[in-house]
């Protein structure tokens, strides 16, 4: 029976995949408690939409008294929600949310969030949006936006945080020297289990940040998907699934996403201040200023360059062009269906894994029909067992 909840709210690019993997393929043994992780695919993105003020009352109902029902039917003693998408989430939302829906629970959950330094973060995201066909290959440009925008000054919101949660809120630097054992998910499970008597089965996956040449690939691969009528979701599928496989394919030799030295020095003044006081409320040390500044050694003279054709010969560039137009023309055909069967490749539930396409006539020129048989759980994504 469920005596506790705890809630991992990211932030995103602090290993929370590798922690929704864990959890959700039981990869530990010990910890003296029984943890459920109820989840429909890898983490709760739809617990932390039901808490947007733009979604629609009758949705916020369903899905927060479907998941309060779902606790109230677990034998484990701890159950954990986890999504990144909290960081968007206001805890007063959340505070409302445990009082109305989770009301045996709301003095008593317990709360936990990773911060990536602030150069870090920047570089990491700029590659995720990349990724995900976003972002126009200028880090210098994001910069600039996130800094309009407060996207990456922390304190303020998990001062919010530690206002409305008190001390159930843990607020963690996401620094391996500061981590449980230098990582991530034990230091995620310490919490939850309220124990350092566990192991890990199997190592986590390590989440290897994808090459400047990597994401000049993915650059054009956007470039030629933005000219079809593919949503942004379907874009991102396919995004998102093509640097997972570059991550799998190591490259004999790439170069590592950095800030040149200018844009350091501008990152560096924005957010000096929002490192200090991250510092003096929240760690012992310095972790975020220190980090800041160490930053400084890993950059070069010159930005770096996402385009394609800087990094590419010609001939690289034509046969790449070949690939994305055929992958275009690809998706083309039933792309939302495209996008669960990868959101299922990377997640490793079923799938509808494939198309059969008949016509009455393979003289017509009518729409074809297009028929879906249903398969099997698929490869051996995040959480298949």
């Amino acid at each position: 029976m469920t005596q506790e909840l705890v809630f991992h709210l990211g932030d995103h690019k602090t290993g929370s995949t590798s922690i929704q993997s864990t959890l959700r393929s039981r990869n530990w043994t010990g910890g003296g408690v029984g943890v459920s992780y109820p989840v429909k695919n890898l983490h709760h993105v739809e617990f932390a939409a039901a808490l947007d003020p733009t979604a629609l009352p009758n949705v916020r109902d369903r899905i927060l008294k479907g998941l309060a029902e779902r606790v109230t039917e677990l034998k484990e003693e701890v159950c954990v929600f986890s999504t990144e998408n909290f960081e968007g989430v206001t805890p007063e939302a959340l505070q409302g949310a445990l009082q109305t829906y989770f009301p045996t629970f709301a003095q008593s959950a317990r709360f936990i969030a990773y911060v990536r330094p602030h150069a870090d973060r920047i570089v990491s995201s700029f590659g995720e949006n990349i990724k995900l066909g976003r972002q126009e290959p200028s880090i210098d440009s994001y910069f600039q936006l996130m800094l309009e925008r407060r996207r990456f000054h922390y304190f303020s919101r998990f001062m919010e945080w530690r206002r409305v949660f008190g001390n159930r809120f843990e607020l963690r630097p996401m620094i391996r020297s500061s981590l449980y054992q230098n990582c991530v998910v034990r230091d995620f499970m310490s919490f939850a289990l309220n124990s350092t008597d566990f192991a890990l089965i199997a190592e986590p996956d390590a989440n290897e940040s994808l090459s400047v040449e990597d994401l000049s690939a993915l650059t054009l691969l956007h470039r030629q998907l933005k000219r079809s009528d593919l949503s942004e979701r379907s874009a991102q599928a396919i995004g998102r699934n093509f640097g997972i496989a570059l991550q799998s394919l190591a490259r004999q030799s790439s170069t590592k996403l950095v800030m040149d030295k200018a844009l350091y020095e501008r990152v560096a003044k924005a957010y000096r201040d929002d490192a200090e006081e991250l510092d003096k409320a929240f760690f012992t040390g310095q972790p975020m200023t220190k980090a800041l500044s160490d930053y400084q050694a890993k950059t070069i003279l010159a930005p770096q360059s996402l385009i394609p054709e800087d990094n590419y010969s010609a001939d690289e560039i034509r046969m790449m062009l070949c690939w994305t137009r055929l992958v275009q023309q690809m998706s083309m055909i039933a792309p939302e269906l495209w996008t669960r069967h990868f959101t299922s490749l990377r997640t490793g539930r079923s799938t509808e894994s494939w198309l059969e396409v008949q016509t009455a006539d393979p003289d017509a020129t009518e729409a074809p029909v297009l028929r879906v048989k249903r398969k099997g759980p698929v490869g051996k994504g995040p959480g298949a067992r």
